[in-house]
């Protein structure tokens, strides 16, 4: 079995290599410094316990940014502008104690409207498995504080249809982004969130709390390294939980990355590698 695994993930190695060799010529092929009007940016997971299977991100600029200084990745942080944005992941779930355990596909539609120092966005999102469908909408208010810092305030509204029964949800969140940068072309970046989420099924209503927090060096403009960290706390014991997320990310261009990250849930039987990358166009 152990070998069957590491040949598993050699072939996926191999096969992420060859993409990213691919994506590189044709980057280093164009102008480095052109306006993008569209990222697209995908993951998958190559060793773990298949929580997560792959997921896939696209966002189309209405202002496209040329890259300046600074880090690259950074770039649409620093220069904010309206954005259309939609996600979609793959995974397989499963929970006993909750009731569901099926394949599925998670999704998110966001449009960021940014009005001099506010920026509203509304979003909606999906889930679709066997035995759970979710449906829900959000809006999010960011006021910038000056460059490379915003704060925000975030609420949600949805409700999931499980197995066992129906359920609704609310959730409010808030948080606080920094970027540092510094003379020596070295930055810092560093956010915090805290969530409050009020659930309610036929029999019950719980309170989840949750603090997120994530940290990121950068070398360079084009290599990064970051550690995050999430708590949750619950009057249910299933919702209590902690992860740890190890990240790094190399531009090989300007409008080419890659990344890989390592995630370590206490809910999940062992931890998940990661391998992704962003494209800019």
């Amino acid at each position: 079995m152990k070998c069957e695994s590491t040949i598993s993930i050699v072939n996926k190695l191999t096969k992420f290599a060859g993409l990213i060799l691919c994506l590189t010529v044709v980057q280093v092929a164009q102008a480095q410094n052109r306006a993008s009007n569209w990222t697209f940016s995908g993951d998958g997971e190559i060793y773990g316990s298949n929580a997560i299977k792959n997921g896939v991100h696209a966002s189309l600029y209405f202002d496209p940014q040329t890259y300046s200084v600074g880090p690259i990745a950074e770039r649409y942080f620093l220069n904010p502008t309206d954005t259309i944005r939609l996600s979609g992941y793959q995974e397989s779930i499963s929970d006993p104690v909750l009731g569901y355990g099926s394949d599925g596909m998670d999704s998110l539609f966001s449009y960021s409207r940014v009005a001099g120092k506010h920026i509203f966005t509304p979003s909606v999102f999906y889930t679709d498995y066997e035995s759970l469908t979710t449906l829900g909408a959000g809006i999010r208010y960011s006021y910038l504080l000056g460059l490379g810092a915003q704060a925000f305030i975030g609420a949600e509204a949805g409700r999931e249809e499980l197995a066992s029964g129906t359920s609704t949800s609310s959730s409010l969140d808030l948080g606080y982004r920094k970027l540092w940068q510094y003379i020596n072309g070295k930055s810092f970046a560093a956010s915090v969130q805290l969530g409050y989420t009020r659930s309610r099924n036929e029999s019950r209503a719980f309170s989840i709390f949750e603090f997120d927090t994530q940290l990121d060096y950068y070398f360079n403009s084009r290599w990064s390294a970051g550690i995050g960290l999430r708590q949750t706390a619950s009057d249910v014991p299933v919702h209590q939980s902690f992860g740890l997320r190890l990240s790094t990310e190399y531009f090989f261009t300007n409008w080419f990355s890659a990344n890989f990250k390592v995630l370590l849930e206490d809910y999940l039987p062992k931890s998940s590698l990661l391998l992704g990358f962003t494209i800019y166009f």
